[in-house]
């Protein structure tokens, strides 16, 4: 049984962890290792060099296991994946859920799925980390999106995301001024966060860092990528623009490690220097 949050995925003991059946992210296909690590990165340092579902241990705990996939082979490897977009067949995974389900995680790890806000803020909020969005259209050409700040507040300020330091080659749709989602809270259907007078979760049909009803990558998921609703879809307008769904999408994290952060921490102290001598 676990002590967190209902359907969740953070279990008290490892020993106490449930059969996969009776767990929120089921998965048939792939073997679990119970190898203790705060992060993806740590399983890839201590031998875990092949991709799949693995536990990690959530800091500052000492018996909280959080499901995961680890990405182990692109960009160095290392990389806990937070969301995936595939075709995996029927039934489809539904993305268009509710604040409770975004909070909490939901689907396969294996598949298709959501690792869940909470998990998420778990996960990065005593260490600095970067994100990677690993794009591929029906073309089947590919694009990524890598940022080196990655940041989600708690749920208290609504999950609000901190995204800087792009780099890639999908074009840098998170800091777009006017529809990126950089500084924004996250929004679902049934808490609409964000600053339009409409609601862009509702209207778009995911859950999503909304600003003004931009584009996001938890829409519905369409084999026409150029499909009358394809702006409810899976679309990351900066490589294929507002009307072009896409066929496969994946979000997923790392520590930066001392090195990344010292740098940070000094362009941060460089920038506040900056604004003070502007401000004298």
């Amino acid at each position: 049984k676990t002590v967190s949050r209902k359907g969740g995925i953070i279990f008290p003991s490892v020993k106490n962890k449930p059969s996969v059946l009776n767990n929120t992210f089921a998965t048939d296909s792939l073997l679990f290792k119970d190898i203790k690590g705060f992060s993806c990165t740590d399983l890839m340092n201590a031998g875990m060099r092949q991709s799949g579902v693995y536990y990690l241990q959530i800091r500052g705990t000492t018996y909280w296991f959080l499901k995961v996939f680890c990405e182990q082979e692109i960009a160095d490897g290392g990389w806990t994946v937070i969301q995936r977009r595939d075709d995996f067949g029927e039934p489809r995974e539904n993305f268009n859920r509710d604040w409770a389900d975004y909070k909490n995680g939901f689907g396969d790890p294996g598949k298709e799925f959501w690792l869940g806000n909470e998990n998420i803020y778990m996960l990065t909020n005593n260490e600095d980390y970067s994100l990677r969005v690993e794009l591929e259209d029906f073309e089947g050409n590919k694009r990524y999106a890598q940022y080196s700040h990655f940041k989600i507040h708690s749920e208290q300020d609504y999950y609000k995301l901190e995204i800087d330091g792009y780099e890639g080659t999908a074009g840098d749709s998170l800091n777009d001024p006017w529809y990126g989602s950089n500084n924004s809270p996250f929004s679902t259907y049934n808490r609409d966060n964000d600053r339009s007078s409409l609601n862009c979760a509702s209207m778009l049909k995911g859950g999503w860092w909304w600003k003004s009803c931009g584009r996001g990558l938890n829409g519905l998921y369409l084999h026409d990528p150029q499909d009358l609703t394809a702006r409810q879809g899976i679309v990351w307008f900066r490589w294929r623009g507002w009307d072009y769904t896409l066929k496969k999408a994946t979000m997923m994290i790392k520590p930066r490690g001392p090195q990344a952060a010292a740098q940070q921490q000094q362009q941060q102290q460089q920038q506040q220097q900056q604004q003070q001598q502007q401000g004298d």
